[in-house]
């Protein structure tokens, strides 16, 4: 029942994260009759659970959080395929964030974001993030006229921007506490 029930969630969870371009590729992936075309990323909009979703989402986080059983796919034919750690991990992941009604984005390392797209991961304005880009703040390349932006530079920039608030705040913090105005 637990393999049945990891199952579901892990291909109700996968189509989820991913479309398929054609609907003759999708027909041809579950058939398995030839090899798919490539599955683009979802790329439009952040994917979050509702609560109608909750309880499977418990049900699912059990069934991963149980080291003892090694969760498996099964395929339309039947044939019982073990989850790579990979795979795994990344279910994990998904799961943890979907629970506390988090948005998931699944983006590939590689993938080149516009400006706009940059900016709103960023939280700030485009203006701004063309700022950063002419400063030499966060690699670019252009494509045209168009600027595009690595996903992994920009996930680097940001870890590198958190990390600065995350020191600054700390040394607020820690003058405020010299002056006494902690209790």
């Amino acid at each position: 029942m637990v393999s049945f029930i990891s199952s579901i969630a892990f291909i109700s969870i996968i189509l989820y994260y991913i479309h398929i371009s054609e609907v003759h590729s999708f027909q041809t992936l579950i058939r398995g009759n030839r090899k798919a075309k490539e599955m683009a990323v979802m790329e439009q909009e952040p994917i979050t659970a509702n609560e109608n979703e909750r309880p499977a989402l418990y049900k699912i986080k059990g069934v991963l959080d149980d080291d003892n059983r090694i969760p498996k796919l099964i395929g339309p034919n039947g044939e019982i395929i073990e989850l790579p750690k990979s795979v795994f991990r990344v279910l994990r992941q998904i799961v943890y964030h979907m629970m506390r009604g988090r948005a998931i984005f699944i983006v590939p390392e590689n993938k080149e974001l516009t400006t706009q797209e940059a900016a709103e991961i960023l939280n700030v304005s485009r203006p701004y993030l063309v700022k950063l880009l002419e400063q030499g703040k966060i690699p670019f390349v252009k494509v045209g006229t168009h600027r595009r932006i690595r996903f992994s530079d920009l996930m680097n920039y940001k870890k590198l921007r958190d990390a600065e608030r995350e020191r600054g705040l700390d040394e607020i913090a820690q003058m405020s506490q010299d002056l006494g105005l902690y209790d």
